[in-house]
């Protein structure tokens, strides 16, 4: 029986150094009009944001979203998947869409006058690898998350400013956003990437209503 136990804690301390991943974390990709200007997050050490609250009264209830795109960061050590990234960036779009049109706003796929605009770039993502989790589930537990980092901004029409910004990673986990969201998030390959960057959409189509 202690054989047994013995064996199984090995396999499960070797499978948890396999799956060990890169953390990943805010990027500073250029992509963003100013960097200096975020701030931490109190509430999220894995989100630099800035808003622009004296120009509420200027905003539009028109919004052009431009497509995603793929800035990868130097965090990212290896090429990513072209299908995870293409996979990912759509989701971010959607996304985008269905949080601003839910509040209300119009969403136009050209820019047009007096539309705010909003841009996004993707600069890294992990994956996740459900059989791996699988496995370590019947052991210990899953043990290899995902995750994405995004840069955001949002510019008003009028006069160039910008309103809001961000630049923010996500980490798939039982504690990071909607618990059943992050459970199921596991055992899918886009599951965690997904939720952080459905949270990412919704904040910053938050960042209008205020």
């Amino acid at each position: 029986m202690k054989t047994m136990m013995l064996r199984t804690l090995l396999f499960a301390l070797g499978l948890l150094t396999l799956a060990g991943c890169a953390h990943l974390e805010p990027t500073n990709t250029g992509f963003l009009t100013d960097y200096r200007s975020l701030q931490a997050d109190p509430d999220d050490d894995e989100r630099l944001y800035y808003e622009n609250l004296k120009a509420r009264g200027q905003r539009t209830r028109i919004v052009h979203l431009a497509p995603t795109v793929y800035r990868p960061s130097a965090q990212m050590e290896d090429p990513a998947d072209p299908d995870a990234v293409a996979k990912l960036k759509a989701y971010l779009d959607r996304a985008l869409r269905e949080e601003f049109t839910e509040r209300g706003f119009v969403v136009i796929p050209e820019p047009r006058a007096g539309a705010v605009h909003v841009k996004s770039a993707l600069t890294g993502l992990n994956t996740v690898r459900p059989v791996l989790n699988t496995v370590t589930t019947i052991v210990v537990m899953p043990v290899d998350n995902g995750g994405v980092s995004v840069e955001t901004e949002i510019i008003d029409p009028v006069n160039g400013e910008v309103l809001y910004a961000e630049a923010a990673s996500t980490r798939g986990g039982p504690l990071q956003g909607k618990f059943g969201k992050q459970m199921t998030g596991y055992f899918t390959r886009y599951g965690h990437a997904e939720a952080g960057l459905r949270m990412i959409a919704e904040r910053a189509a938050d960042s209008l209503l205020r």
